[in-house]
């Protein structure tokens, strides 16, 4: 099993190895005993397969690479870096269309964070359920101390959150905005 797809360009092949060695330390971390040699093998849509009793989120952009590792606690996880920035006005138009609409303002000062938030649910959701959401089938509420709930827009979003307790939060550090959603059964 190849580790990165053919024809990736040769930068991000780079980002997805140092996210793929991110993921093995943070296994190690975690007390994973198969961490040095974990294959990370990817389900259908890229989404990493953990050792059992573990769930695992990898993410990278040009600056830095990140993964998130969780023990049994959590079912799933979805983690996201991105630079810390304004957002074009076409991705705030496709992906975050019900929060400027509510609070045009705050979108602006922190669209990236909840950009990020909307990645995060994507992976968390995909590898339970084989299922993508659309950007706008999700809305980030913004809580206090970095933290952020997803509420549910569409029938789909409803069905793929029903029954699942989930923790979201964010940092923003270095130029760089990180977000983590988790989930596990209620």
């Amino acid at each position: 099993m190849q580790a990165v797809p053919a024809g990736v360009e040769p930068a991000r092949q780079r980002q997805s190895a140092a996210a793929r060695q991110a993921a093995r330390e943070a296994l190690r971390q975690a007390g994973c005993p198969q961490a040095a040699d974990w294959p990370l093998p990817v389900r259908p849509g890229a989404a990493p397969l953990a050792p059992a009793g573990h769930a695992l989120s990898l993410a990278h952009c040009a600056a830095a690479a990140v993964a998130a590792v969780s023990d049994a606690r959590w079912t799933t996880l979805g983690v996201d870096i991105e630079p810390w920035r304004p957002l074009p006005e076409e991705v705030v138009g496709l992906a975050l269309a019900s929060e400027a609409a509510a609070d045009p303002a705050a979108t602006a000062a922190w669209g990236v964070a909840w950009f990020g938030a909307k990645e995060c649910v994507h992976k968390a959701l995909h590898p339970l359920h084989g299922e993508w959401l659309e950007f706008d089938e999700v809305q980030v509420t913004p809580q206090t101390d970095q933290r952020f709930t997803i509420q549910p827009r569409s029938a789909l979003a409803r069905r793929l959150l029903a029954g699942w307790q989930a923790e979201g939060r964010w940092l923003a550090h270095q130029g760089l905005c990180l977000s983590l959603w988790a989930l596990r059964r209620v």
